[in-house]
């Protein structure tokens, strides 16, 4: 390639195209992610778990004495109008491990006195047993297959979707929200509505759980308690938080470790209940207790090895559908009312509205609980994690009244009110009973229940967000069609082979990567259809590095699953790390011909034609593909950009950063991209004012302040001094980062030398080359010794009154560097 070709890359200078060694990292990301599921939960089995996964037996019902029964919730429309809203959701928590709701072992002090003082609904079930899905019913009123949000992390919830915090933020709440885990991230459209959205979960990382995307509840709720301080009491406020502790791995802390020892899961659940009982004392403190209506949720239950399955989102069971539900608002709300009667979660969303005199849309899955129940209620539930991730049937249910019906390769009808778990199998017996309840499901899902279990992804992920989904147990590999031997397993007939799968990587735990081969080996000999054994017997050899026995296993990946992305994308990778290029060419062609859109394929084969220089035309379109559907993505916007410029493309490029910056004004990286790309036209002003709306959006995005700085500076005319602005945002983006980024260093120094300052000047060169020898960057660190010794020339020059001054040098890029050559800007 050759170098001297100008890049159109951000006035912070671009990363060259990726060297090999980095494409086989890339690799091995996705490899080492894959087993972050299965070493997490494995290792913390004990052994006897490869002979017999533990089952817990479910806890029945039962309800504090006292409590009355009823079957709405009694308060009128707008009774509590001007009310708080404190929305607390749990995930992976089941009804039957909280004390009001039966279980003696457990201590829950506050979600009990909830319940006593409040509303406790005992048949309370979520529409699908996955963190999104059920999140957005909750927070929209409607069920996954209408609100879009299907699955963890290849769906999003749909920009036309109306939230709550939505709702109440037009009738002058303030809102705001803290989630504990990726899985909720903001970019999965849950913020829609919140004038705060905290998503930051890794800032709050236990150093010892690094790899883990998710947050304490202590940590969540120190967020919340600030948030509190800060805005309850003078506006109503709707505020939701969200507690991941419940979820696998059951690691309690404190106390709760030495008195769960036996039930680790109840011991996270008692540590929550503790964190809930911490909002509520600010609320008390506040003198708000009886003016904030408190909502307590589950988003989804945890198998516990009953029917197999040991976590959630296989199967549409009660073990994993039936939730908590609360709600309480001091004591004026129900008084200790069991609600018995079959509710949504998404119930929440008219019945909360109602209560706070708020007009609901119209259209709504849920149903308002302040109203009387006409008729037996009709539920509906799906679960795609088995077949997205695993290759296994999605599976669709109905329930009315009390029979259920699951639709799937095997049919199963169960009737609740004589068998709660689901244990007696009626689908043969009541043929009239399955063929009314599929008409029913039918009438909600459509005629082709098939394809309503098979919908396209909504969202695309980056490599980095499927680590972290796959660290928090979830993998979706976007199967989207049956394997090619026409057949898709039903899940409760593979929840064995999942077992075995899961145990067989227990070699991997202790070093021993062969033995843990040929336990796959044998599994995928008996299970030739088994996809996920495939694709974890490639990442064992992965580990080996024997990436030639790695292909042929990914082949038979796609002998399987034949329009999975993955296997050709990983195919790719490995012709790459074997500098077989066209042979990467291929795959990555393969990729983008069963997934056109298909965000990693794009990026990575447009980045491998800029890197062979070669084809920048078609580059330049798979770049801009991918750019469409990631503006956000830093390396993506620098290298199409470049491809562009290439192309001559330069002008429908400054076009196309415009109107995405104008779409989404928080993307800094496209801003930069575009400010570089408007000074090298000339065209100061805008660079300038694309650069300062970026700042006081993300007065956080360091790169957006040195840039800005930069671009001020370039933009002053020849003897005119710049702007102070320039001065005040360099100092402080500096002492931010304490004197150790020598790049905005070297932006200080500029700045200073365009004011004439040049033993401030000097100063900060010296420093500054000194920080970047420290960290190995020998090239910038001569550049700055460079630009020292020119401000001492210009020092002296100015202390000569014989001589004609000369400009400032970075000011008027008299000392280039190797970014400055192509025009880039302070950053080498």
């Amino acid at each position: 390639m050759d170098p001297t070709v100008e890049s159109a890359a951000p006035i912070t200078p671009p990363r060259k195209g990726r060297a090999w060694w980095q494409w086989v990292i890339g690799i091995g990301l996705i490899g080492y992610a894959v087993f972050s599921l299965a070493l997490r939960g494995v290792a913390k089995y004990r052994p006897e778990w490869l002979a017999a996964e533990p089952v817990f037996d479910p806890i029945p019902l039962e309800v504090p004495p006292g409590m009355k029964d009823g079957d709405v919730v009694p308060a009128a429309p707008g009774a509590y109008a001007g009310h708080n809203v404190l929305l607390v959701t749990l995930d992976t928590t089941r009804a039957d491990r909280i004390g009001c709701y039966g279980n003696k072992a457990i201590k829950t002090p506050v979600m009990d006195r909830l319940a006593a003082e409040g509303i406790l609904f005992s048949q309370a079930y979520a529409p699908n047993p996955t963190t999104l899905p059920s999140h957005a019913s909750i927070l929209t009123g409607l069920y996954p297959i209408r609100h879009g949000a299907r699955a963890n992390g290849i769906y999003r919830l749909s920009d036309e979707s109306v939230t709550l915090a939505e709702l109440f933020g037009q009738k002058g709440y303030t809102t705001g929200a803290a989630v504990s885990a990726f899985v909720l991230d903001a970019r999965y459209g849950l913020r829609q509505g919140f004038a705060d959205y905290d998503d930051n979960v890794r800032a709050f990382a236990d150093p010892s759980r690094l790899h883990d995307p998710e947050r304490r509840g202590g940590d969540t709720t120190d967020v919340a308690l600030k948030w509190l301080e800060k805005n309850a009491g003078e506006k109503p406020f709707f505020y939701w938080i969200h507690y991941f502790d419940p979820h696998q791995p059951y690691e309690p802390i404190e106390q709760f470790a030495i008195d769960y020892a036996q039930m680790p899961y109840d011991g996270e659940i008692a540590y929550v209940d503790k964190q809930i009982g911490r909002l509520l004392e600010l609320i008390e403190k506040k003198g708000l207790r009886e003016k904030t209506l408190v909502v307590v949720v589950g988003d989804h239950g945890q198998g516990l090895g009953q029917h197999e399955e040991a976590t959630h989102g296989f199967m549409v069971y009660d073990s994993t559908l039936q939730v908590p539900f609360i709600m309480a608002c001091g004591k004026s709300l129900g008084g200790g009312l069991h609600v018995r009667r079959p509710v949504s979660s998404a119930d929440i969303f008219p019945t909360v509205l109602t209560l706070c005199g708020i007009e609901k849309p119209e259209g709504l899955d849920a149903v308002d609980l302040t109203v009387a129940p006409q008729g037996p209620r009709k539920l509906w539930f799906d679960a795609l994690e088995g077949f997205l991730g695993y290759g296994m049937a999605p599976l669709l249910s109905v329930r009315v009244g009390d029979l259920k019906y699951i639709w799937g390769p095997d049919p199963e009808l169960y009737d609740l009110s004589k068998d709660p778990n689901e244990l007696q199998d009626l689908a043969d017996t009541k043929p009239d009973a399955v063929a009314s309840l599929e008409k029913e499901l039918k009438s909600y899902f459509g005629g082709d229940l098939a394809k309503a279990a098979m919908v396209d992804a909504s969202f695309a992920m980056t490599e980095e967000e499927q680590n972290q989904l796959r660290a928090l147990g979830y993998i979706s590999d976007g199967i989207s069609s049956a394997p090619q031997s026409g057949e898709l397993p039903d899940p409760k007939s593979m929840m064995h082979i999942v077992r075995r799968a899961e145990a067989a990587l227990i070699g991997l735990s202790m070093g021993d990567v062969q033995r843990s081969i040929d336990a796959l080996n044998q599994i995928v000999d008996d299970y030739p259809d088994f996809y996920i054994g495939h694709k974890w017997l490639a990442d064992c050899y992965l580990r080996l590095k024997d990436l030639n026995s790695m292909r042929d296993t990914l082949k038979n990946c796609i002998e399987v699953h034949p329009n999975v992305p993955y296997p050709y994308l990983v195919l790719a990778r490995i012709a790459i790390t074997n500098k077989d290029y066209e042979e990467a060419i291929f795959w990555y062609e393969q990729t983008l011909k069963i997934a056109e859109d298909h965000y990693t394929a794009l990026s990575e084969l447009g980045g491998l034609l800029l890197e062979m220089d070669r084809d920048h035309a078609r580059a330049a379109d798979l770049l801009s593909r991918a750019f469409a559907i990631r503006p956000d993505d830093q390396s993506v916007v620098e290298h199409m950009a470049n491809a562009m410029m290439r192309v001559g493309r330069g002008e429908e490029l400054i076009d196309n950063l415009l109107a995405q910056i104008k779409a989404k004004p928080q993307l800094a990286a496209t801003r930069n991209a575009a400010a570089r790309l408007l000074l090298r036209s000339k065209r100061c002003p805008e660079a300038i004012a694309t650069l300062r709306e970026g700042y006081t959006l993300n007065p956080d995005q360091d790169e957006l302040a040195n840039n800005l700085a930069y671009c001020i500076m370039q933009c002053t005319k020849p003897g005119s001094l710049p702007p102070l602005e320039a001065v005040v945002i360099a100092e402080k983006l500096c002492r931010k980062t304490g004197y150790k980024v020598p790049e905005y260093m070297r932006t200080l120094a500029t700045v200073y030398g365009g004011f004439g300052r040049f033993d401030e000047a000097i100063v900060v060169s010296r420093q500054a080359a000194q920080v970047a020898r420290d960290q190995s960057k020998t090239a910038l660190a001569q550049l700055l010794d460079n630009l020292a010794v020119e401000y001492e020339r210009l020092k002296v020059e100015r202390q000569t009154p014989t001589s004609a001054p000369s400009s400032a040098p970075a000011a008027r890029g008299n000392v280039e560097s190797p970014s400055a050559a192509a025009g880039v800007g302070p950053n080498g």
